[in-house]
């Protein structure tokens, strides 16, 4: 226990959860919007979206994709649903996420190399 509180972990909510305490352990760790989050962002960042997911529109991820100032990349799978992009499209959805992992490697080894 005090080895979390010294790493700052001093919220808790005891059960059962009650929404009104549980928004407002939300606000007050979760300030800003997304696109703030996206534009603040310094992590390479991949996004993999099906076209036809109804559970998350897929328009989100190219929201997400045009607020982003880092390199982020975007990777749109025709004919998946949600949760189903790598079994639609298997080779290309294989291709981008080991394109991305090379690239974010070299990105990070050379921020460790200059220090950023």
């Amino acid at each position: 226990r005090e080895q979390y509180l010294e790493a700052g972990f001093d919220d808790y909510l005891s059960k059962p959860i009650e929404l009104a305490g549980l928004e407002k352990i939300f606000k007050k760790y979760l300030t800003g919007t997304l696109a703030d989050a996206m534009k603040n962002n310094t992590t390479p960042l991949l996004l993999i979206h099906g076209k036809e997911d109804e559970f998350v529109p897929f328009g989100m991820s190219i929201e997400n994709y045009n607020e982003s100032n880092q390199d982020t990349s975007l990777l749109l799978i025709d004919g998946a649903n949600h949760c189903l992009s790598y079994y639609v499209d298997r080779k290309n959805y294989t291709k981008t996420l080991k394109e991305f992992i090379i690239k974010a490697e070299k990105d990070f080894k050379t921020r460790d190399l200059y220090g950023n």
